[in-house]
């Protein structure tokens, strides 16, 4: 459809901006890197037939943070929310930027800004919860419509975290997710005992071959150290150096979730946190200079 509008009119910002959008959901889940290429070309198009279509820079932030460039997404984006400071769309795509930075104070005050302005607005809500500790929230927070209240409840200890494994799955499937399926299974079975720890180090192992999801990729090191034993261990430290070189600092999250503790006497875990204490001061600053204190009403004190 967004094509046939394209060849109706090749000016027409919008198409541009919801077609880069098509492009890196199939880059994301089916695992077309080509198509992240595509998506950026087309956001490009888009801000450059109207650099105020702030849709276009909400996919073009999400794309952004796949390609490890989140502090670049939020500075851009806090400066086009200090001029348009009544549109909804830039304040939900800061809640993302922000959390990526490791600034959930200020992914927080984005999806309240964005609901004042628009009740309806969707916001990725639910993961900055996840990284705040707020499990029960966070499942209030997550889409029925698609797999992900499974995360905040096994994340938690919730009492029905099996049962919502089993059906998010079912969900993933429906939805032809077939790998996110195979994640929340590895994660059931071991909700249920039904696995060893190299069984679920190699179902988690998919997660990792397809374009970053770096929220998930981190739930993923989560559930490497708690179920994956001396290997799971070995390979969240890889894949933590590897989300922190990309952009994902949510630096109180690293030093403070308890499932993470088994490698805190590690001397590799420990030189991945001072990166992460590093990038997480560089946000910080670039956040303040940009002008985020006062478009969203946080401050942040530069480690």
């Amino acid at each position: 459809m967004y094509l046939q509008c394209l060849q109706h009119d090749p000016q027409y910002a919008p198409a541009w901006a919801q077609i880069g959008r098509v492009y890196r959901v199939i880059a994301k889940y089916r695992g077309d890197r080509d198509s992240l290429q595509r998506a950026e070309s087309a956001f490009h198009r888009a801000l450059d037939l109207n650099p105020l279509l702030s849709m276009a820079d909400r996919f073009y932030a999400e794309a952004e943070m796949d390609t490890g460039k989140a502090m670049d997404a939020m500075v851009r984006l806090v400066r086009r929310a200090s001029l348009q400071s009544n549109d909804p769309e830039l304040f939900a795509a800061l809640v993302s930027v922000c959390r990526y930075c490791g600034l959930q104070q200020a992914s927080l005050a984005a999806h309240e800004r964005a609901r004042r302005l628009n009740v309806h607005v969707p916001t990725s809500l639910m993961h900055t919860l996840i990284l705040e500790g707020e499990y029960a929230r966070a499942v209030d927070e997550a889409d029925p419509r698609q797999p992900g209240p499974w995360i905040p409840m096994a994340l938690g200890g919730h009492p029905n975290a099996l049962q919502q494994c089993r059906f998010d799955a079912e969900l993933a499937r429906s939805l032809t997710l077939s790998w996110v399926a195979t994640l929340i299974d590895a994660w059931g079975d071991m909700l249920e005992g039904r696995a060893n720890p190299d069984a679920f180090c190699s179902a988690i192992e998919a997660a990792f071959l397809l374009p970053p999801d770096l929220d998930g990729w981190f739930y993923c090191v989560l559930g490497l150290v708690r179920f994956g034993g001396v290997r799971g261990a070995d390979r969240a430290v890889e894949i933590l150096s590897l989300i922190v070189t990309r952009g994902f600092v949510p630096y109180k999250a690293f030093t403070g979730h308890r499932w993470l503790d088994p490698l805190r006497q590690r001397t590799d875990f420990i030189a991945i946190l001072e990166q992460a204490r590093l990038r997480h001061a560089q946000v910080q600053s670039a956040f303040l200079q940009a002008g985020g204190e006062a478009v969203l009403g946080v401050g942040v004190a530069v480690s």
